[in-house]
């Protein structure tokens, strides 16, 4: 019966003459045939025809009632207010543009913060259920994020009985020799059970293999797409990736960029992959490398709060398993705590560094969108009251008040759609410029913001609340006319008027929490602009120096650097030039023992103090006093040049 219902109306929607056409035959046939039975009781037959029209009626009123059985009333009244509603636009086009405009504001910066938030903060990974995933943290009381190190997944896969199994991730930054020219590229180490605790299938191929020879490499969708034009000839083919041939055995599935929000990886290879990079020494079972995300997918019936329980009585096994000495899961970092949380979004830095600047923002962005929606519910009131005389003589002719209050609600709403459209284009292109302040001059931007189903239902979803708190106050207004009285005075009501007396007030509040909180953003970026970070950067220009490729000694790799700095030195217009370790105001620390002696001939260490190697020229070169002093320390594989 609602199968029938509804192909009633969708035929009454698409083939609205057809089934007018019907509906006017059927009736005359019944006319017909009652004028027969009179024609045959003895009338003559235009006698007939007229007492059958006589009996029968209204013939409009019966259409109305045919249309109202087959739900099409709705539908030609719903298409008579949207007519309606477009007539009223093009009498006054600015009224209709400034209400467009102002929802648009409210809901394109709705979108744009919504948009990062999702991004950041509300993404599953794409694997099947993600839910069930979860991931092992190692933070301070300051919620410093870092990862694992080797020996603590070892030892957690050894304690853990909740998971179906753990897995090691790791970004790296590796050189790739494509067509004769060197290319770094964004890839990723991961254990060989990875797709299987991920339950992620290959695209193309296959995964790595349980032997994990270390020289297998599967392909990011994206970087199959670009780099071999998506043909299926690429498994087999070898790599050079830091100097080694790589196999490529197969391709991610669309989609699936890395387990770290910001971080794609384009090559994902195998762990053990890690002797090629940080050759002689090997992180893997370094106890003091935290450099590994771990996660797991929990076994059926089990839960987060069940994972937490079992770690918390493991976790003093655990740390003892994996640093005996205590040398490193003590000291510094003894207040760093093994935890467990959901992984269904995987890592996220930027989780961590903007969850909180980005609920301020949805407060505020909410607060202009409540804004907008005061100022479009004025603009409505004024416009019904300047219709008074209109919806009093609608009333006079028979509409009722649920047709006036849809009247109104059709033309807000359709107002609302034209500022839904806008609102989610402006929100897009707000959220892309946002993407690209956070990333870095030069880098590709931190994460990348994509149309998304949810984020479109949320736009629709705070649209309709926007119509109903804009318009719902000035329909009732419409949908109480009072023929007389409003035939008679023709303004508005004192309703209207007690309205005014609290929306006014409130539009106020909220532009002065608005202008408060803008001023204070404002003010703390500017600030921020203008203050000295102490060093000069005018005329400082930095390059970044990779020499994995060419795999130099330590001490060739120091007479390349230092025949750099040289060169520059004396390049015509360079004052003066520097290597360094690390950029200044860099998010990047080295951690490394330290020790000191202190007055009763005790040694301490200290993990505090962070080292940087830089060579002599360098507060030169950054505005301060020339500093002289023996450069006795090789640079590292990776250093700045200014």
């Amino acid at each position: 019966m609602i199968e029938a219902s509804i192909r009633t109306i969708l035929a009454y929607l698409f083939r609205r003459h057809r089934v007018e056409s019907d509906l006017e035959e059927e009736l005359r046939s019944h006319l017909a045939n009652r004028a027969d039975d009179l024609e045959r009781r003895g009338l003559p037959r235009a006698e007939a025809e007229r007492q059958a029209r006589v009996e029968f009626g209204g013939f409009q009123r019966y259409k109305e009632e045919c249309r109202e059985a087959l739900g099409a009333r709705f539908i030609t009244e719903c298409a008579a207010d949207i007519r309606y509603a477009f007539r009223q636009f093009r009498r006054a086009p600015a009224f209709a543009a400034i209400i467009v405009l102002t929802l648009a504001l409210g809901i394109g910066a709705n979108t744009a913060i919504f948009s990062l938030t999702y991004a950041v903060i509300l993404k599953s990974l794409p694997v099947p259920n993600p839910g069930e995933l979860v991931r092992y943290t190692f933070r301070d009381s300051r919620t410093s994020d870092l990862g694992l190190s080797g020996p603590l997944y070892d030892a957690l896969r050894k304690q853990e009985t909740v998971n179906r199994g753990l897995l090691a991730w790791a970004g790296a930054d590796l050189t790739v020799r494509e067509h004769g020219s060197v290319t770094n590229v964004d890839c990723a180490l991961m254990t060989a059970n990875g797709f299987r605790v991920l339950e992620l299938l290959p695209y193309l191929g296959r995964t790595f293999a349980a032997s994990d020879s270390g020289y297998e490499a599967v392909l990011g969708y994206s970087y199959w797409k670009t780099h071999f034009q998506a043909s299926p000839a690429v498994l087999g083919k070898t790599l050079s990736i830091h100097n080694r041939a790589v196999t490529i055995v197969g391709v991610l599935p669309p989609g699936f960029e890395g387990l770290i929000a910001g971080d794609r990886a384009d090559i994902v290879l195998p762990l053990s992959f890690d002797r090629v990079i940080h050759a002689p020494k090997p992180m893997r079972h370094n106890p003091g490398s935290f450099w590994l995300t771990i996660m797991g997918r929990l076994k059926p019936g089990e839960s987060v709060q069940s994972a937490q329980a079992n770690l918390k009585a493991t976790v003093a096994a655990v740390r003892q398993e994996a640093d005996p000495s205590h040398q490193f899961l003590g000291g510094f970092f003894g207040r760093y705590r093994l935890a467990i949380e959901s992984g269904r979004s995987g890592r996220s830095f930027l989780k961590v560094m903007y969850s909180r600047p980005l609920l301020v923002l949805e407060i505020l962005v909410g607060l202009l969108l409540l804004l907008c929606c005061a100022n479009t519910a004025l603009l409505m009131l004024a416009r019904v009251s300047g219709r008074v005389r209109e919806f009093a003589v609608r009333s006079a002719l028979g509409a009722g008040r649920r047709r006036l209050l849809r009247q109104l609600l059709v033309e807000v709403g359709l107002l609302a759609a034209c500022g839904l459209a806008a609102g989610v284009w402006l929100g897009w292109a707000a959220a892309r410029s946002l993407v690209s302040m956070l990333g870095s001059i030069g880098e590709p931007p931190v994460m990348e913001v994509k149309p998304q189903l949810a984020i479109l239902a949320f736009a629709a979803g705070i649209t309709i609340v926007a119509t109903l708190v804009a318009g719902l106050w000035p329909a009732l207004r419409a949908s109480r006319a009072d023929p007389i009285e409003d035939l008679k005075r023709g303004d508005a009501r004192h309703s209207s008027r007690r309205l005014g007396s609290w929306i006014v007030p409130l539009q106020v509040a909220v532009s002065v929490v608005l202008l408060v909180s803008a001023s204070l953003l404002g003010g703390t970026f500017l600030h921020l602009l203008l203050e000295h970070s102490g060093f000069d950067t005018q005329g400082v220009t930095m390059a970044q120096i990779d020499l994995k490729p060419a795999k130099p000694t330590k001490e060739q790799a120091f007479q390349d650097v230092r025949q750099i700095v040289n060169d520059l030195k004396n390049a015509p217009g360079i004052e003066a030039a520097t290597v360094l370790s690390t950029p200044p105001i860099d998010d990047w620390w080295v951690a490394r023992h330290y020790f000191s002696v202190g007055k009763n001939g005790a040694v301490h260490t200290d993990m505090r103090t962070w080292g940087e190697r830089v060579s002599p020229a360098y507060f030169q070169v950054m505005g301060r006093a020339s500093w002289r002093a023996a450069d006795s320390s090789p640079p590292t594989e990776s250093m700045s040049v200014c």
